[in-house]
């Protein structure tokens, strides 16, 4: 069947109007299906969630009264009143939540509702990086809370969570927890980014918008970055170390990875995740969301074509009647 026609064996067009009512309901529909199609059901699971435990309330079996959990700025997990809990989130977790973080096991049925739950001895978390000024720090993809006293104090975080921020690509943490107690007690983070590479007059390293304490740079790698003039350079930084669960005091060691491309036309190939360019200016728009474009030029060419079939229609019709 045509779907421009009225209907079986007749050939005539719809109106113009008709057709651009579809288009729109096309254009309307695609990214309500994209959103349909990217929310199925969930089915029981048990995930690993690391991040800061902004606030718990724990539930309580006797009154029947679920119970909730914060983590960064996610949203609230609700816990059901008779959730399995673990000996040491019973007795740990009311104290560190408000805190500090931690990485929790959750066990989640088909609703998403939590049926149990534990400290996890390891977790990772990967994303984005923003800077929050109303509460001093960077805010790491949605999850954990990097203070600027922090990285101020530990050059080796400011490489990894201020430099993701500035070039605008993701870092990844992995944590070690001590599951009595919920602390972190190790961690191994990385960030990796491209872009013109510089020596500053201070001896920090730059690429593009991202600044590497020059205290963490070998003097071969303030050499090279002295040498780019701005060249295509890429940086890969490592960070690992242990936490001390008393104090919080942290002993870290950095390693960074320099590649600067060899002429100023050229660009040199990312190391580890970093991309190609300098991404310091992300671009904007939705990723994922399917573009309504296709359809709307596919009813332009409609229009189109019901123009000229209506425009050959009316000439026949000149042309049967001088007949």
């Amino acid at each position: 069947m045509n779907l421009l026609s009225k209907g079986p064996g007749r050939p005539s067009a719809l109106p113009g109007s008709r057709v651009i009512g579809v288009c729109a309901a096309i254009a309307a529909i695609v990214p309500a299906l994209s959103l349909s199609i990217a929310s199925p059901a969930l089915a029981a699971s048990s995930i690993v969630e690391c991040g800061q435990l902004i606030a718990y309330t724990a539930p309580d079996p006797v009154a029947a009264t679920a119970g909730s959990l914060t983590i960064g700025l996610l949203s609230p997990w609700t816990i059901a009143d008779d959730a399995v809990l673990s000996p040491a989130i019973a007795s740990a977790l009311p104290g560190i939540a408000g805190s500090g973080p931690s990485c929790i096991d959750l066990d989640l049925d088909n609703s998403g509702i939590v049926t149990g739950m534990d400290f996890a001895p390891t977790g990772t978390v990967h994303g984005g990086v923003a800077f929050d000024s109303g509460f001093g720090g960077y805010i790491f993809a949605n999850r954990l809370l990097v203070p600027t006293f922090i990285t101020a104090a530990y050059p080796g975080l400011e490489a990894i969570f201020a430099t993701s921020h500035a070039a605008g690509t993701n870092a990844t943490a992995t944590f070690l927890v001590d599951t009595t107690t919920g602390q972190f007690t190790h961690v191994d983070a990385q960030a990796a980014f491209c872009g013109p590479g510089r020596l500053d007059g201070n001896g920090d390293g730059r690429i593009g918008h991202a600044v590497i304490d020059g205290s963490l740079l070998t003097t071969s790698e303030r050499n090279a970055l002295a040498d780019a003039d701005s060249r295509h350079a890429c940086a890969a930084v490592r960070t690992v170390g242990t936490i001390d669960s008393g104090t919080g005091q942290l002993s870290l060691t950095t390693d960074v990875t320099l590649r600067v491309a060899a002429a100023a036309t050229e660009t040199v190939p990312p190391i580890g995740t970093a991309p190609p360019t300098d991404t310091s200016r992300p671009a904007g728009g939705s990723p994922g969301q399917p573009s309504t474009m296709p359809f709307i030029v596919a009813c332009l060419i409609g229009l189109v074509a019901i123009g000229v079939a209506n425009r050959s229609a009316s000439q026949r019709s000149v042309r049967e009647a001088r007949d």
